[in-house]
């Protein structure tokens, strides 16, 4: 998704230049190990934000309806689909977690098959983006916190124990830790390093 949304038509190529060019330090920074990957992801979810601003609620569902749909079709893995579907059968609700924005995870939730979607909300006023956020970033251990309020707030009776949790960055490790059962899809180094000491499933 990060890359992706550059390539929408619409957005403004001066405000890309200047998202780069204010993140720059803290990319030098995170790449030199100074810095940690759920800071550095924060900052650019946020940055993000402000690269939307004064966009209008229609433009916005336009982008992430392209993002979704057209521009992701070519690197959605089969196998996890088929692992989507597998659960629907079995009756498993299921929900996407992402550090992304609530209403692009949405719509890439719809494309999948799952029930539900999870992530950092754009916030809107009088149905114009305002380039911020409304919540925390849903990213690393934050993340458990829209999970554990998604099933408080559906009045769910299950806790992070009778879940599977699928991940495949080290930021999601809170989270696979925290489930009941824990799968490291595609993992980068650290993810698979975890997964190798924790005993969790790996996905290659």
């Amino acid at each position: 998704m990060w890359s992706g949304i550059f390539q929408y038509p619409a957005i403004s190529r001066v405000r890309v230049a200047r998202l780069y060019t204010v993140n720059a330090p803290n990319w030098g920074l995170y790449r030199a190990g100074l810095l940690s990957h759920a800071y550095f992801l924060r900052g650019w979810i946020r940055s993000l934000a402000r690269l939307l601003k004064n966009w209008p609620q229609q433009e916005v569902d336009g982008l992430f309806d392209w993002l979704a749909n057209e521009q992701l079709v070519t690197v959605y893995q089969e196998e996890m689909l088929r692992s989507i579907e597998n659960h629907r059968a079995e009756g498993t609700a299921i929900v996407l977690a992402s550090s992304y924005f609530q209403q692009a995870v949405e719509k890439v939730a719809v494309r999948v098959g799952a029930d539900a979607a999870l992530g950092t909300p754009l916030e809107f006023k009088n149905g114009i983006v305002t380039g911020k956020i409304t919540q925390r970033v849903c990213v690393g251990p934050r993340r458990l916190d829209f999970i554990r309020e998604y099933l408080k707030s559906n009045q769910l009776p299950i806790t992070l124990k009778d879940c599977i949790a699928y991940g495949h960055s080290y930021l999601d490790a809170p989270m696979l830790a925290a489930a009941g059962q824990a799968v490291a899809v595609y993992p980068d180094k650290d993810l698979r390093d975890a997964a190798l000491e924790q005993g969790w499933d790996i996905l290659e």
